[in-house]
């Protein structure tokens, strides 16, 4: 059992790996159905993080209000996903988030530009310039997305674990070699991991769901381990320079209640522990 996240540029046939995947592994396909279930739960529309992937970095901080909301929109849906196990990812930087998870294969489609052009001059009918010109476009603008998001370059091979090129040994070559390393014990998944990834989903779920706090909620940090999340936050300035204790009292009470309100019905939640940082 394993996760395989393909990340691939525009129209270079990696949703078709993917498909072709997860066909012969028996594995669950997943692309789009993540942001749906990103737009249903966290209520960001499912177009606007759509039309933002597309977008220059400055587009996200006008529709979405910032990189921290979308990244953490993001992480948890995929993650909640993940945790089922057995399947295969493709788009929107999967392997990002589970970089850290053993059990979880990572891999970058490739493809010939003069076989990405062909293919979008047949879908949208645009001259092969024009074609030319818009997948340069695209591919700096996902260039871009990975170097404002997570800091790191998409293109960069270290990111994952096999790079395949399509043009010669096509979707289906492709398709077979991923399975059979996928099948490999270097990539079954283990009690440990399979509890570090519900650990990363739940505290990623958890974060989520306070994204609009009514109360000041300055979070500094959340852990989780076996259903228990730890949630370290920074107190406000005026209940720190309120003379009136009970003032202080009543207001973390209510900031605790609303963090149970937003989260009590959050799958693997067992506790939470609020812990105020004095720095």
């Amino acid at each position: 059992m394993t996760i395989v996240s393909i990340s691939r540029g525009s129209n270079s046939r990696g949703a078709e790996v993917a498909e072709k995947v997860a066909q012969l592994l028996g594995y669950r396909c997943l692309a789009r159905e993540a942001m749906l279930e990103a737009s249903g739960q966290y209520d960001i529309p499912e177009e606007e993080l759509l039309r933002a992937i597309e977008q220059p970095p400055s587009i996200l901080e006008r529709t979405l209000d910032g990189k921290d909301r979308y990244l953490t929109t993001i992480r948890a849906a995929l993650l909640k996903q993940f945790r089922n196990d057995n399947i295969v990812y493709h788009g929107f930087a999967g392997h990002y988030f589970v970089r850290d998870i053993k059990g979880a294969l990572k891999v970058r489609i490739l493809a010939e530009l003069s076989d990405r052009v062909a293919t979008v001059v047949k879908r949208n009918q645009l001259s092969e310039p024009e074609a030319e010109r818009q997948l340069r476009k695209k591919d700096r603008a996902r260039r871009r997305w990975g170097l404002y998001l997570y800091g790191v370059d998409p293109e960069d091979p270290s990111l994952y674990d096999i790079v395949l090129h399509v043009g010669k040994m096509g979707t289906d070559g492709a398709a077979e070699i991923i399975c059979n390393l996928a099948q490999h014990d270097s990539f079954h998944t283990t009690e440990v991991s399979v509890a570090k990834l519900r650990d990363l989903s739940l505290a990623a779920s958890m974060k989520a769901a306070l994204l609009d706090m009514e109360l000041d909620l300055d979070i500094v940090d959340i852990t989780a381990a076996n259903g228990e999340v730890w949630i370290s936050f920074r107190e406000p300035s005026f209940t720190r320079a309120s003379p009136s204790s009970s003032f202080r009292e009543r207001y973390l009470e209510c900031l605790e209640q609303q963090v149970h309100e937003r989260t009590h019905r959050i799958e693997g939640l067992k506790q939470i522990t609020l812990k105020i940082c004095t720095e």
